[in-house]
């Protein structure tokens, strides 16, 4: 069983996270979670209070039991950048983990960076090493998965891309407001779904993540020489 895990956002991430592993055959190094006992992964990814990020906090929390087992040595926090500074979103995860583990000292200084932790294996007493890490995913100053997936499609997609020009035109005529993380999930369900489907098959199954990340892994290229997709196949490579 894999000893790494890779804390994500919410399930749909998972699966995308879990296809990029799968291309650079890390499989059976690294262990991709999206919903642990008790945590409401919509406020993990819609978490934006840096001093109490209560979501995270539990998300932590509930390893300890699998951290004293020695099932882990490595744990990996992987999160979207959003509109947010690099240090705001490093504070965050440094705020989880004091909170979440109060008699560690340690904080991550910088992503990518391996820094151990040591636990107290109860009730024998003996202390266990577990190296966290994090990694803030993003794409030419835009801050979503999407983005870099948008970024490295290999089909044409004059649907989706039409959408995206006209539609921040078009919400002006009314008050509904979008922010950018949200159009571009838009321009990412336009693609797979009416650039890339023929009209039969434009629903579920085929229009799910896990479907897309496991059987229609081809709308994407992960070998494209992206900086931002290399450095965060390096950090899955320094997790493994």
């Amino acid at each position: 069983m894999p000893k790494t895990l890779i804390i994500i956002e919410d399930d749909s991430d998972k699966h995308v996270f879990e296809a990029i592993i799968r291309h650079i055959k890390l499989q059976n190094s690294l262990s991709v979670i999206d919903t642990p006992t008790n945590t409401d992964w919509k406020a993990v990814a819609d978490e934006s209070n840096v001093d109490q990020p209560t979501a995270l906090i539990r998300a932590l929390k509930s390893l300890l039991n699998d951290i004293s087992k020695e099932k882990y040595d490595k744990v990996g926090i992987i999160r979207d950048l959003d509109d947010k500074a690099k240090q705001e979103k490093l504070s965050l995860i440094n705020n989880a983990l004091q909170e979440a583990y109060p008699n560690q000292s340690q904080k991550l200084s910088d992503t990518n960076e391996l820094v151990p932790f040591t636990f107290e294996q109860n009730p024998t007493g003996t202390l266990l090493t577990v190296h966290f890490a994090c990694h803030f995913v993003s794409y030419d100053g835009r801050g979503e998965i999407e983005d870099l997936l948008k970024a490295i499609k290999t089909k044409p997609s004059p649907i989706a891309d039409c959408i995206d020009k006209h539609l921040p035109e078009c919400l002006q005529m009314t008050e509904e407001e979008l922010r950018e993380k949200d159009l571009v999930k838009l321009w990412f369900n336009h693609y797979q779904r009416y650039d890339t489907l023929p009209e039969n098959q434009r629903k579920s199954p085929y229009t799910t993540m896990g479907h897309i990340m496991t059987q229609r892994t081809d709308l994407f290229d992960f070998d494209r020489n992206i900086e931002e997709l290399n450095e965060l196949k390096q950090f899955l490579q320094k997790m493994s």
